[in-house]
């Protein structure tokens, strides 16, 4: 997300901000952080049907077995939320969402599909460090929105996003040789902060929910809906394209 990378070296001689690597496989453990896509982002690159297989072989035609397969697969993403009866045919609801990189197109294109602006909202990101960077030199991203905390953590093959208290008070004592709590840390340790401007943008259009998120110089756009797999895909991409959406850049 739901950003980190605009903080990954910024120092107080002012360089330019880079972007923090962003994984598509990524691990999330505690609740999502309101105001922050970054819980989403484990399945925004590439086509989730690819990963599942679905566009190969369709459920309607595939064995019990095939069906249950690809059903758990799924479900381990988590993203199964009803069945659905079309006539004789069930068709599994499952949560969609792709997130892309903005263009300037962007804003006169989600006037011109008729979409229905839903909220607004501005606010601050907060990134937080040791006066010599030790938690950047890790891999690792300390981050405020509002008064709700996470830590991105890179790893060799993934970014691990870590939302509850008790495992970001472990992460941060395990990376800095510390003991104590966050708010502990923030007197002694934590004393670096970073601020950038945030701002989230959500319009709804055809069952279909638009979200775009800045923070920083890094602006993303993310479309979500709930709808049977390959028809929810269509319709995603359908509308990407008359949004003038960009693929997703990682940095």
């Amino acid at each position: 997300a739901q950003t980190d990378a605009n903080a990954a070296t910024a120092t107080s001689d002012a360089s330019e901000p880079e972007h923090e690597p962003r994984a598509v496989s990524e691990e999330t453990s505690g609740e999502e952080v309101s105001g922050d896509s970054d819980s989403w982002e484990k399945v925004s690159e590439g086509d989730c049907a690819d990963r599942l297989s679905l566009d190969k072989v369709s459920l309607d035609d595939a064995s019990q077995a095939q069906q249950d397969k690809r059903l758990a697969e799924v479900i381990k993403e988590g993203f199964v939320l009803a069945e659905a009866e079309d006539g004789s045919k069930s068709k599994t609801i499952i949560k969609i969402e792709r997130i892309f990189s903005w263009s300037e197109a962007f804003d006169k294109a989600v006037l011109d599909v008729g979409a229905t602006e839903a909220d607004k909202n501005a606010y601050k990101v907060y990134y937080w460090d040791t006066q010599d960077y030790s938690l950047l030199k890790e891999g690792v991203w300390c981050k405020q929105i509002r008064d709700q905390w996470m830590l991105r953590r890179l790893t060799a093959s993934k970014v691990q996003t870590i939302t509850s208290p008790t495992e970001i008070d472990s992460c941060l004592n395990e990376v800095l040789g510390t003991k104590g709590n966050l708010q502990d840390l923030l007197k002694d340790s934590l004393t670096k902060k970073i601020e950038f401007e945030g701002a989230v943008s959500k319009w709804n259009h055809e069952k279909i929910s638009i979200e775009r998120v800045q923070e920083g110089d890094l602006r993303t756009v993310t479309l979500r809906t709930e709808d049977c797999m390959m028809e929810g895909l269509k319709k995603i991409y359908a509308l990407a394209t008359k949004l003038s959406l960009q693929k997703l850049k990682l940095i």
